[in-house]
């Protein structure tokens, strides 16, 4: 694929036993020693987002020993082409002339459980979310592009977990949502991974913010989710593309000029698009 850039959303490692800061580093080593990552990371740029798995498995940042999560993210930053903000800062954005604004999201490191269900919910910082808002509103860039570690998609009951997801911090979800629709800030694009599944949603199936998409990218390197052929875990009257077919690419062009997105899904094994 001829790409302008690569995108991560997150679990690049699977990191879970690496207990400290060589630990992550060898298991670092042994992941960009894989072929594949060594014929495509030198081809083009790259945006990388982080989730649990670059520290630990469902890791909750309130709780977990301080010293795991500072060696797990030293080692990321060390090893990743990402700049490094303070106090180990992920968030940023990038602006590809007028066509596109890339905005790299933390929805991991910054969620704070405990306020899961306070009319204050902290998924992504204050500081982080007033960030996000003040940027969208004031982008120049025809698209706005939103890297995203977990799915903001309302999922139907069937997916457990929401907890885990934006669906958990319902208060700073409808913040977000809100400030885009209400601001009429036009063509923001949701890209997200975790699920491993692919597919392309209506944020809500109904209402106000049913107008948002969000792109599930692949599934890549990841297990199979056999939800991702369940009609009722993914209906069709708000997915409109699904799958759990595994090694996918998903490949993303954005036109300013036409305003459209082409969304396209590629069987890496047999090239066949999906």
């Amino acid at each position: 694929e001829k790409l302008d850039f690569l995108v991560h959303l997150g679990d690049t490692s699977y990191n879970d036993d690496g207990k400290d800061l060589n630990g992550y580093r060898k298991k670092w080593k042994e992941l960009l020693a894989d072929p594949g990552y060594r014929a495509l990371l030198p081809t083009s740029g790259s945006y990388f987002t982080w989730d649990d798995h670059e520290i630990i498995n469902n890791y909750n940042p309130e709780t977990i020993d301080s010293k795991l999560i500072k060696a797990g993210k030293q080692a990321f930053f060390e090893t990743l082409p990402v700049e490094r903000g303070p106090n180990d800062r992920l968030w940023n954005r990038y602006t590809w002339g007028k066509t596109a604004e890339v905005f790299i999201l933390d929805c991991r490191s910054e969620r704070k459980p405990s306020t899961r269900n306070n009319s204050d919910a902290i998924y992504i910082s204050k500081a982080q979310m007033q960030w996000l808002k003040d940027g969208l509103k004031n982008s120049k860039a025809h698209f706005k592009i939103l890297l995203n570690s977990v799915p903001i998609t309302n999922m139907p009951i069937i997916w457990l977990k929401a907890d885990d997801r934006w669906e958990g911090y319902k208060a700073q979800r409808e913040e977000l949502l809100n400030h885009i629709v209400d601001n009429k800030i036009k063509n923001v694009w949701f890209l997200t991974g975790d699920f491993h599944v692919g597919f392309v949603s209506k944020v809500e199936e109904k209402g106000k913010w049913s107008g948002l998409r969000e792109i599930a990218v692949g599934p890549s390197g990841s297990g199979y989710n056999p939800l991702g052929l369940s009609e009722l875990a993914m209906p069709k009257s708000q997915f409109e593309y699904r799958s759990s077919e595994r090694e996918v690419v998903t490949t993303l062009l954005f036109d300013p000029v036409a305003n459209t997105v082409h969304v396209r899904f590629v069987n890496s094994k047999d090239n066949k698009v999906l």
